[in-house]
């Protein structure tokens, strides 16, 4: 699958710390298609449902509740250790490093929209790939380039069509 699971942990985790950024619409826009695990879409819905709502202090007790009241979300939430799994990212969350994570989790959600959209995407993220030279000089290929370079890729293909 097209993730970064470490991204998706640090961003859910930053969002737990500091809801207020999901208001910060101008900064960070971020949506449930962001999270490809249904697990962490849930717990990205329950954040942003308990804020919404003015919930200005979240945390995994808050979570669990906002939750119960959902059966099928709340059995995944469960059946993943919600609890457990929202207190250990916690731990490692590194507020610092939010921006870095952030624009990681947004290059990964446009490229997987792109494979979705039809577009060959293995010219700039391939998991498939069994070299591991040749997997790690598409990976760093893939690091170095942003948001802007990946749609610009696509633009051009587009163009050329």
């Amino acid at each position: 699958m097209i993730q970064d699971k470490i991204a998706i942990i640090q961003v859910l985790a930053g969002l737990i710390k500091n809801p207020s950024k999901l208001s910060e619409t101008d900064k960070y826009q971020l949506e449930n298609n962001d999270f490809p695990e249904r697990f962490h879409k849930i717990i990205f819905a329950a954040l942003n449902n308990l804020y919404n709502s003015g919930t200005e202090v979240i945390n995994e007790v808050e979570i669990d509740g906002f939750l119960s009241k959902y059966k099928i979300q709340y059995e995944i939430f469960n059946q993943n250790n919600g609890v457990e799994f929202l207190q250990e990212i916690q731990e490692l969350y590194k507020e610092e490093n939010f921006d870095y994570y952030y624009e990681r989790l947004k290059k990964f959600s446009l490229v997987r929209e792109m494979k979705g959209l039809g577009f060959d995407v293995s010219d700039i993220y391939d998991d498939t790939i069994l070299n591991p030279r040749e997997r790690e000089e598409l990976q760093k290929k893939f690091d170095e380039m942003t948001i802007k370079d990946i749609l610009s890729i696509y633009e051009e293909k587009l163009i050329e069509i």
